[in-house]
């Protein structure tokens, strides 16, 4: 059996304005490979999530292993800052990525940013699907997740007032440092967090958008 050929995803081709906000969808690949995205529920969403975080990568970075109870309590408690927002990325209408966003001012990095305003956020950006779905993807310099993830921070600035955005990926996390940096993010400092050394991460939005 002749194996299926894999879409070259450096053909991307960003939606217009319009059918971003109307449809939800970020873009194609190839006119056929969709990438959408939508509000993150429990309801519709979480048994994805929990299974994610609790495969190996995800557990030994973003210590949110356990039962669905706990990850259902951690989200309950989140949402009652009407500030955070989640969101969950699909290709093709298969889940793809998860991404959280929460205002800097009153977060664990506050400390450690000298200045801030209400326009400033965090982010966090999770992508574990079934390794078949990454399969159908050629690869290439640019990955898969880096075009998930740009658009991801392109939707943000559009969509929300953000003007300066952080991430703080462990110290350790290769992975996620060097998809940070393929973004735009530049490295500040290393940053002592209850949980982690992680290394903070800035991006502005004149620069992302030029």
């Amino acid at each position: 059996m002749e194996s299926k050929p894999r879409i070259q995803i450096n053909n991307f081709n960003p939606s217009a304005e319009n059918i971003r906000k109307a449809k939800g969808i970020l873009g194609t690949f190839n006119e056929t490979e969709v990438l959408t995205y939508k509000p993150f529920t429990l309801n519709e969403h979480g048994r994805i999530l929990h299974t994610w975080c609790n495969k190996p990568y995800s557990a030994k970075f973003w210590n949110m292993t356990g039962s669905y109870q706990q990850l259902e309590q951690y989200f309950q408690e989140r949402q009652t800052c009407t500030a955070v927002n989640h969101t969950i990325f699909f290709i093709n209408d298969q889940p793809l990525a998860f991404a959280e966003t929460y205002p800097i001012i009153g977060s664990e990095l506050q400390q450690h940013i000298a200045e801030i305003s209400e326009k400033d956020y965090g982010i966090h950006f999770l992508m574990a699907p079934p390794r078949s779905i990454l399969e159908n993807y050629e690869i290439s310099s640019l990955p898969l997740t880096y075009f998930t993830f740009n658009q991801a921070l392109r939707n943000l600035y559009k969509e929300a007032s953000f003007e300066n955005i952080y991430a703080e990926p462990d110290i350790e996390n290769n992975h996620a440092i060097t998809l940070a940096k393929l973004a735009g993010f530049k490295k500040l400092k290393s940053v002592q967090l209850p949980d982690k050394t992680a290394a903070l991460m800035h991006m502005d939005k004149d620069n992302f958008l030029v």
